[in-house]
């Protein structure tokens, strides 16, 4: 018997698990890895999600929120281990320890392919690509002969390399350029090839979401990122002193403010902005957490391990004016009812350019209210044509918005002026000016 031979139990070599074969370590390591992909395949397949796709037409059958409990569950992810299943052949215990260690390999060139698979993964390949890919980076460095190879499910190779723990709770989303409906990307949940929107005509979208070839490789051809929350929450409760901080940011303003203690939720992808219904897309998964953390969600804290009852809210939209009227639901601040506040009614300038915003008459104005707000925007959901829909854009310069489903968010009075371009930039002064 050669040195270099080892006992191999793999269901080829041994199908029925009573014995052995003695061969290379290179053809045991081979066949290892044929078996892990082959029952990753087939317990892929079993378990499935056969959930409904999140369906984000905007009408009163519709209820966002709720559809996308159906896409994932927040907070955290549910996927099982699948390689837990496996016993292994101690002759192949360091082949096992090399798979499945949640430590970096020490040879440098090791640590190199897989961090670097691990990245090129996440940024350019669909998961239901990725086996392929990991495959075939395995049979390279076989073909070189190398004794290293990268584990065939995605979740341990992020985990060998530490990608998990940096993008732990973070949810791929796969959204259409034309329309911006957002579909959930998972390992156990491909997207469509077309975007299946349905409009009010009763037109489906039907717009490609991949890359056609020969450029394709399985890339979508836009990707939303989306930011977990409370997951985000955990993390900055588990930091010590945090709890005791908090109390204390309504008097150190700057502390609020500071790069650790800011989440990062989501970036919607460009080039081309997403029109102001149609931004209720990326708001969705947000919303969802919100009503979650509103009622309470028990968080284990540095000060209590066991977890203690977190609640939290939306306060304030702290932004420019046509992200801000996009994000609440109203329409653009160029229209003839520039003002969200007020029912205050503006003609067009004499040469046609622009709004014509002087003759302000205090007495004349109406204040919006929160409750009004919510009717008009309730209408506007409930409107069954584009028809329709523009003319109470034009009577009431509201549409609806996700936040509207945040009971507690009043959208009137929870927009607060922009001071970056008002009064840093002078945009105000400027105004007066002219």
């Amino acid at each position: 018997m050669s040195n270099n031979e080892v006992e191999c139990s793999c269901s080829v070599c041994s199908p029925n698990g009573r014995y052995s074969v003695m061969v290379s370590f290179q053809t045991c390591h081979r066949h290892f890895a044929d078996d892990v992909q082959r029952n990753f395949q087939r317990q892929s397949s079993i378990d499935m999600v056969n959930d409904n796709d999140n369906d984000m037409e905007i009408d009163v059958k519709t209820n966002i929120s709720e559809d996308l409990k159906s896409v994932y569950n927040l907070p955290g992810s549910n996927d099982e281990d699948l390689s837990n299943s496996y016993e292994f052949n101690n002759k192949c215990e360091n082949i096992k320890e090399q798979l499945f260690s949640h430590e970096m390999p020490a040879d440098l060139t090791h640590s190199f392919i897989a961090s670097f698979a691990a990245y090129f993964i996440s940024k350019y390949i669909i998961n239901s690509g990725s086996a392929i890919f990991i495959k075939f980076t395995n049979e390279v460095l076989a073909h070189f002969g190398q004794s290293f190879c990268l584990p065939l499910s995605l979740k341990r190779l992020n985990s060998l390399t530490g990608l998990s723990t940096l993008t732990a709770d973070i949810h791929r989303f796969v959204p259409c350029d034309k329309c911006h409906k957002i579909f959930s990307e998972s390992a156990s949940k491909s997207s469509p090839q077309c975007c299946d929107f349905r409009k009010l005509s009763g037109n489906t979208c039907g717009n490609n979401l991949f890359l056609e070839a020969p450029n394709s490789l399985d890339r979508s051809r836009k990707v939303y990122m989306y930011n977990s929350i409370t997951t985000a929450l955990s993390i900055f409760f588990l930091r010590p002193g945090f709890e005791r901080s908090i109390n204390l940011w309504r008097f150190q303003q700057e502390e609020k403010y500071k790069k650790q203690n800011i989440v990062l939720v989501g970036l919607m992808p460009g080039p081309s902005k997403a029109k102001t219904h149609q931004i209720n897309h990326y708001l969705c998964p947000l919303v969802a957490e919100l009503n979650q953390l509103y009622s309470g969600v028990a968080i284990p804290t540095n000060e209590c391990s066991s977890g203690t009852l977190v609640r939290a809210a939306i306060l304030l939209v702290a932004c420019d004016i046509p992200a801000a009227r996009k994000t609440c639901g109203f329409i653009s601040h160029a229209s003839t009812n520039a003002c969200h506040v007020c029912n205050c009614q503006y003609s067009c300038c004499s040469d046609g350019k622009g709004m014509d915003h002087s003759g302000f008459k205090f007495s004349d104005w109406i204040f919006n209210t929160d409750e009004k707000n919510k009717i008009n925007a309730e209408r506007w959901r409930q409107a069954g044509s584009n028809v329709k829909r523009a003319r109470l854009e034009k009577e009431n310069d509201v549409c609806w918005s996700e936040l509207h489903r945040l009971q507690y968010f009043n959208a009137v009075e929870c927009i607060i002026i922009d001071l970056m371009h008002n009064l840093f930039l002078g945009m105000a002064k400027r105004m007066m000016e002219k």
